[in-house]
């Protein structure tokens, strides 16, 4: 299948295949009007956005789920490497809130 991406962001250092994404995703809570255009093509989609896809369009969604400590463990590295403050969040309460989102979603 096809993906919808715009190329923007380009593989680094921390996501050397690259991060396929596509900038609309974004903005999907406020507007979803390219979703029709994006039939027949995979996009990624963070799953807090996942409700606001119209309800009028059949998907197929794909759950990808990663382990949540490697996945703060990544985002972690990337922003010190960036010297960004949101590196130094606190890791047992970051993992347990995402815990609970991820539950809710699958839902």
């Amino acid at each position: 299948m096809p993906l919808l991406t715009d190329e923007r962001r380009p593989a680094d250092l921390h996501n050397p295949r690259g991060y396929f994404e596509y900038e609309p995703v974004k903005h999907l809570a406020e507007d979803s009007s390219w979703v029709e255009a994006a039939r027949g093509r995979a996009v990624k989609i963070i799953y807090r956005l996942l409700r606001h896809l119209p309800n009028d369009i059949e998907y197929r969604i794909v759950f990808l789920e990663r382990d949540l400590v490697e996945v703060f463990e990544s985002q972690q590295d990337m922003l010190r490497s960036k010297n960004d403050p949101a590196a130094l969040q606190d890791r047992e309460r970051i993992l347990s809130a995402l815990s609970v989102e991820l539950v809710k979603a699958k839902q």
